[in-house]
Order: C-alpha cells, then sequence, then structure tokens
C-alpha cells in the first residue's frame, strides 16, 4: 500500500506530462535563432505540433513542408509578412494563406516568408541573406499592416527576444512546466496586461519620421527584387476593420500609415490589394486572421496575382 501511494504521484505527473505533449502538443514549440541583421529566425528543419495544430519551417526556414531547391525551375510566389501570415502555434499548416494558394497553383512553388513582429527590416534583411532567391520569373507578394511604417529596427537590440517564453530556443524539459511558464502563469498570476509592441508603441514624432524613412527605404529594396510580379496586401487590424466598415475610410494613424505605404508602393509599380477581412467572423484578437480571415487573405493574394 505504501508503495502505491509513493508510486501515485510519479503515475499521475507521468500521465499529465503525456497528455500536455500528446494532445496539447507542449513540450515541442518551434525554436529560434538570434540573428544580427534580422534579430531572430524560426529554426530551419522543424516539423513540430501544437495545440493539435501542425507547425513546419522548411530548409529555409520558410513556414512551408517543401524544401526550397536552387534547381528547382517552378516559378515561385513569395508571401512575406509578419505573424499575419505566419499564422502561429493557433494556424495549422493546412489552413495557412500560402498553403491554400499552393493548392490552387499547380506546378508554382508558394513560399512562405515570415515570422511574428517581422516588418519590411526583417524581410529585407532575409532577402539579403539569399541574393538570387527572387529569381525574374517569380511573383513577390509583401503583406504589412498600417504600424509597419514604424516598425522597429531589427537591428537595434538584435536577438533579444530569443529564448524568451515565446521565443524559445531550446526545447523545455517538462511539457506541464511550459504550460505553466508560458500560458498559465502570465494570464492568471501576472499583473498588468500584455502589450503588443508592433500596435500599442507610441514613438515621438522625430522617431516615427526616423522609423518610417528606415521601413520605406526596406520596402525600397524588397521591391527591387526581380520578380515579373509585385503586389502589396494592405492587412487592416480589427479595429481599423471596424472603423473602415463603418465609414469607408481609417483615421489617425492608421490613415497616415495606410497612405504612405500604398502611395509608396504605387510611384514603385508595385499593385495594390486590400485583405478586407470581417471584422466580427475573421479575426482571432486584434489583429490575426483565424481560419476563416487566413481564407480572406488567401483570396485576396490569389486575385492580386491573377490566378
Amino acid at each position: 500500500m505504501k508503495k502505491l501511494l509513493l508510486l501515485a504521484p510519479v503515475l499521475l505527473f507521468a500521465i499529465a506530462e503525456c497528455t500536455a505533449r500528446l494532445y496539447y502538443g507542449l513540450g515541442d514549440p518551434p525554436l529560434s535563432d538570434a540573428d544580427a541583421d534580422m534579430d531572430y529566425i524560426f529554426r530551419p528543419n522543424q516539423r513540430c505540433r501544437r495545440f493539435g495544430n501542425a507547425v513546419n519551417y522548411n530548409n529555409l526556414s520558410m513556414r512551408m513542408d517543401e524544401d526550397v531547391d536552387p534547381a528547382d525551375a517552378r516559378e515561385r510566389v513569395f508571401v512575406v509578412g509578419d505573424s499575419v501570415v505566419n499564422g502561429g502555434s493557433l494556424t495549422d499548416q493546412k489552413d495557412l494563406a500560402t498553403t491554400l494558394l499552393q493548392g490552387a497553383m499547380p506546378g508554382r512553388l508558394v513560399c512562405n516568408v515570415s515570422a511574428g513582429s517581422w516588418g519590411p527590416g526583417n524581410y529585407a534583411a532575409y532577402f539579403r541573406r539569399h541574393p538570387g532567391l527572387v529569381r525574374s520569373g517569380d511573383v513577390l507578394v509583401v503583406e504589412a499592416s498600417t504600424h509597419d511604417l514604424w516598425e522597429d529596427d531589427p537591428r537595434e537590440g538584435a536577438g533579444s527576444i530569443v529564448g524568451t517564453l515565446s521565443f524559445p530556443s531550446k526545447r523545455p524539459w517538462c511539457a506541464l512546466w511550459e504550460g505553466y511558464e508560458r500560458y498559465f502563469r502570465p494570464r492568471f498570476l501576472s499583473s498588468g496586461s500584455v502589450r503588443n509592441r508592433k500596435v500599442d508603441a507610441q514613438p515621438s514624432q522625430d522617431e516615427k519620421n526616423r522609423l518610417a524613412a528606415f521601413n520605406l527605404a526596406q520596402l525600397d529594396y524588397v521591391y527591387s527584387l526581380p520578380a515579373k510580379k509585385k503586389v502589396l496586401i494592405l492587412h487592416r487590424t480589427r479595429a481599423e476593420a471596424k472603423e473602415a466598415m463603418a465609414g469607408g475610410r481609417l483615421s489617425g494613424a492608421s490613415a497616415e500609415g495606410e497612405r504612405a505605404l500604398v502611395s509608396h508602393a504605387r510611384e514603385r509599380g508595385v499593385d495594390v490589394a486590400f485583405a478586407e477581412l470581417n471584422p466580427d467572423e475573421d479575426y482571432r484578437d486584434t489583429i490575426h486572421p483565424n481560419e476563416s480571415g487566413q481564407y480572406r487573405l488567401f483570396e485576396a493574394i490569389r486575385r492580386a496575382v491573377g490566378q
């Protein structure tokens, strides 16, 4: 009887640990590496399962199943962006706009170049790291939101987020511990609210001017890549989508950011399209698309590239 009492906690822990790993996918997060130019990048060649969702990264750290072979002659469609395109751990690989686009474009290779909080500086650095990746017969689609005009320079404090709860660089020793530290404690035991550094940041006007100049210069580099077709897809936050639905146009900083990004793209011969998500149906939170939102993003990209 004493042995059973001593074994009971061990058995309960083992059952709970197996449940956390096999049912919830804890203990196997996508891992990140610090980078001096990109801030951080997801580690290549990962196959993870989180909350029942497949989260895969190929040989070039793109969120896609298929590796990119330099000798592959297929036309490549690059969809570039942040967590909206990436989808995060709450979006299954099959539900991503880029996966849906791949299914609609047989004979082409759709490449998802994205990571959470990435902006123009991040993906410009990615393409500088991989010269020749975009070829003259390819298509380039850049997803951006109004606040990307003032996104941080990724070289400032590069890699500082790697190793944090949201961007782990190594496997947690225990799935239950990861569940407690990463999800339970921040939501239920920490004081204050979690801020989104991209949406909530309020820089001074001088800082906004500096960041705007930096990000537009990075977009200049991305738009200069030798793709045969280039498209800017504007993705609005839920609040912006509601404002646009009610009045037909945005106001304040949102309007300023959108005007600057749109005019900058059009002046360089880049087509502009809007994702047009429904604020009541297509968002998981304040900015990220849910499954139906990813489908609307897919439809917007497909129309924009003429498929």
